[in-house]
């Protein structure tokens, strides 16, 4: 499995505006802005899907990829319905992609931020729901007393 998927698309002609989204193998989100120079045919637009691998002899740790893909890195790549590249940050390990590609070659510098975890935040916000249930201080409330029909008292359920 590779350590990062990434959706990058440019727009421009010779000087040109790139932007993504990496998700990496732990589902963690990451979003980069940029610009560089290149060339796509036969529009002034590029896209690429890609999977990547951080260069090192061992699996990264979850922060060890957080670190190596957030930040300022120079990206070189190119392709024609199949591609690679290479992504390269000061004192980082190198990213290489390979994936599907628009025709085109470019050299780009971006930025790239960590976004979120969307299953770390579902899980809080599930647990969080449920210890409120179980506390009975929730948005849903379970009654410690229930009545029949007739109005008589019941076992305590919950």
């Amino acid at each position: 499995m590779p350590d990062l998927y990434t959706l990058t698309v440019g727009a421009g002609e010779g000087a040109f505006g790139i932007g993504g989204i990496s998700m990496d193998r732990n589902f963690n989100f990451y979003g980069f802005l940029g610009g560089g120079v290149g060339v796509a045919a036969p529009l002034p637009a590029s896209a690429s899907l890609t999977g990547g691998y951080l260069n090192t002899s061992t699996k990264p740790s979850p922060d060890e990829l957080k670190n190596a893909i957030t930040g300022r890195a120079t990206e070189v790549s190119g392709g024609f319905v199949a591609g690679g590249g290479v992504v390269m940050g000061s004192n980082k390990p190198k990213i290489y992609n390979g994936g599907l590609y628009t025709p085109g070659v470019n050299a780009a510098v971006t930025g790239t931020k960590f976004l979120g975890n969307p299953v770390k935040f579902l899980d809080s916000a599930i647990n969080s729901v449920v210890n409120q249930i179980q506390r009975g201080t929730g948005p849903i409330t379970v009654p410690a007393v229930y009545y029949d029909p007739s109005g008589n008292r019941l076992e305590r359920c919950y």
